[in-house]
């Protein structure tokens, strides 16, 4: 009787095990097939390479930075890193790297950052020009593979692969001030800086961000670079100076929510996934 109360406790035993291995498959391949929202549900996401690379070695897509906004962050942080008696680099390691920063690797190597500029100029702004710190990196693309024809990218096409539409399979990356946005990808990409203390200065960018924070709005809903793009829809003759002040923030944000052509820009740019 024992003996056969093992056996029968063996038989279903791996009859359930294989029943939930043939369940778990049909729900991957649900949700595989489902729409972004259920994959979302369910966390898929692809997982890219993550490098640690010196932040010397990093390079902007942006050709400008809201340094106001730098400034008092930077400021905040190097005090709650006294507060807690922690070096400003070791805070950096432990508190501000955690999650990679996404990059491309351009044909010859560089590491070209495509999003968080400001928080790496911040990191910059505690540590100083000579910061000795490594990042995390996530890889999201690397021009140094072949393409899916067998080719190599040429430096060329990495340029304008990397700024042209998502739709054309490209990245869409790179922000550009009003007077060089409309020139080729080529001479775009030369106004970039090669370092991040480079970076320029946008103070409407600035108290754009701070509008934001204000009324409640967060750039990460929108398309990149959302802020640049509604700085440059605003009149800086209209306001009596771009300081980084209370009263200017709260004029920009009066302006920025009473112009009908920025509410429907904003409605046009949102973006499609949450």
């Amino acid at each position: 009787m024992g003996k056969k109360m093992v056996t029968i406790t063996k038989f279903f035993s791996t009859k359930t095990i294989y029943l939930l291995l043939i369940l778990a498959i049909q729900t991957i391949s649900s949700v595989s097939r489902a729409g972004p929202s259920c994959r979302e549900f369910f966390h898929f996401r692809k997982v890219y390479p993550v490098y640690n690379v010196h932040i010397s070695k990093l390079r902007p897509t942006q050709m400008e930075i809201g340094r106001a906004l730098v400034e008092i962050r930077a400021t905040e942080l190097l005090v709650e890193a006294a507060g807690i008696n922690v070096r400003p680099r070791d805070y950096v390691l432990k508190f501000r790297n955690k999650k990679p920063v996404p990059a491309v690797i351009s044909p010859r190597g560089e590491f070209f950052i495509t999003d968080s500029h400001h928080g790496i100029s911040i990191i910059y702004r505690m540590l100083g020009k000579t910061a000795d710190v490594k990042l995390k990196i996530e890889i999201v693309r690397d021009y140094r593979e072949a393409k899916t024809d067998g080719s190599l990218w040429t430096y060329e096409e990495f340029i304008f692969n990397l700024q042209a539409a998502t739709e054309s399979g490209g990245l869409a990356k790179g922000q550009f001030s009003k007077d060089v946005k409309n020139k080729s990808p080529e001479a775009r990409f030369a106004y970039l800086p090669s370092r991040y203390d480079m970076l320029l200065d946008n103070p409407l960018r600035s108290l754009v961000g701070a509008a934001f924070t204000l009324r409640g709005l967060s750039p990460s809903n929108y398309k990149d670079y959302i802020e640049f793009d509604v700085a440059e829809m605003i009149n800086p003759t209209l306001l009596p100076d771009l300081n980084f002040t209370n009263e200017r923030i709260e004029q920009v944000a009066d302006f920025i929510f009473s112009d009908s052509a920025i509410q429907e820009y904003l409605m046009q740019n949102l973006n499609s996934q949450p």
